[in-house]
């Protein structure tokens, strides 16, 4: 967050307060366009050589900070896509280009609203029928709590992982509001969506409700990077950070992030505490409690880390930036830097 203070406005003519209200939303704008998670991942993604059979492709992957990887890719490419963005940042992947190298998808993204579908906004599918008959779109919630369309979506991607093999590539873009559209809960889904209305009800902060997550649900903290790593395929996780200083553990509660069983213990163990000072866990389902309570070797165990790469595509200081170069080239003062405010 920012706080950009204008003293004296209250003074100015009115010519002059249009003029610093017409540079203000022109760099609002910007800052919204930089961010565009279409545009993102089209700057993110290159296809290095030619599609054909039987050939390795060389895909290139850059992040917004300048970091880059090349993955060679012997097989196919397969992508999922989940979260407030994930739409818009598939219709950046160059799918027409990888053709019949490209193994299928899944798009998991709030259900748009009446003004946004009218307006044409989420995902396209691509012209191609060949292409579009390999992507599967589920529309979900829009209250952040997972439901059977949540659950559809999910064993959507599970069955998507489960068809990949070594030489293989599956490209995961990440955004917020990712933890309530996948979920592969390990308790009944009416108990599950009690537990997290019950914690966010309580006034938990993000980082203690994914705490709790990770041992409600088999895909956070890393559980998509280890059913990659089972099934020997490379995994590639584009994430469009909405959480200030870019935690990928966090964003979306890290489901390409694998996380060590001493910290996510100790994370949860700080969460329950909370919980139980705000009188919290008397209102948990008895499976949810049965599952946070149990011993930390009676839990599901993280394996060594896969061979996984993260990449921030975007994130707010990106929008930011963008909104103090156009407050310069207007002449407009701007900050020098960005700091968060707590």
């Amino acid at each position: 967050a920012a706080v950009l203070r204008i003293s004296g406005l209250s003074r100015m003519s009115a010519a002059a307060a249009s003029t610093v209200g017409s540079r203000l939303c022109d760099a609002f704008a910007a800052g919204v366009a930089a961010v565009d998670p279409e545009s993102l991942v089209r700057r993110s993604i290159e296809l290095l050589s030619d599609v054909q059979d039987g050939e390795v492709l060389r895909l290139r992957i850059r992040s917004s900070a300048g970091e880059c990887r090349d993955f060679d890719v012997a097989g196919g490419v397969g992508f999922v896509a989940f979260g407030k963005a994930a739409g818009g940042m598939a219709c950046g992947l160059p799918l027409a280009r990888l053709g019949r190298r490209f193994l299928g998808g899944v798009v998991l993204a709030p259900a748009p609203t009446r003004a946004e579908r009218s307006a044409g906004l989420g995902f396209r599918l691509p012209d191609d029928s060949g292409l579009a008959s390999r992507i599967r779109v589920f529309e979900g919630p829009r209250d952040n709590l997972p439901d059977e369309t949540v659950l559809m979506g999910s064993r959507a991607v599970s069955d998507l992982i489960d068809s990949l093999g070594p030489g293989d590539l599956l490209v995961a873009m990440v955004t917020g509001g990712g933890s309530a559209l996948l979920a592969w809960p390990r308790l009944p889904l009416p108990d599950y969506r009690a537990a997290t209305r019950a914690l966010s009800t309580a006034g938990f902060s993000i980082a203690e409700l994914n705490a709790v997550r990770t041992r409600l649900d088999a895909v956070k903290a890393g559980g998509l990077a280890l059913r990659c790593r089972a099934r020997g395929c490379q995994l590639a996780g584009l994430v469009l950070s909405d959480v200030v200083g870019d935690p990928l553990e966090v964003i979306a509660s890290g489901p390409t992030v694998p996380v060590a069983p001493a910290a996510a213990g100790a994370a949860l163990q700080a969460a329950l505490e909370t919980a139980r000072l705000r009188g919290v866990d008397a209102r948990l389902p008895p499976t949810a409690l049965k599952l946070l309570q149990a011993d930390e070797a009676a839990a599901p165990a993280p394996v060594a880390a896969p061979a996984v790469a993260n990449f921030i595509v975007g994130n707010n200081r990106t929008a930011l930036e963008a909104a103090r170069l156009r407050l310069l080239d207007a002449g407009a003062p701007g900050p020098a830097s960005w700091q968060p405010l707590s």
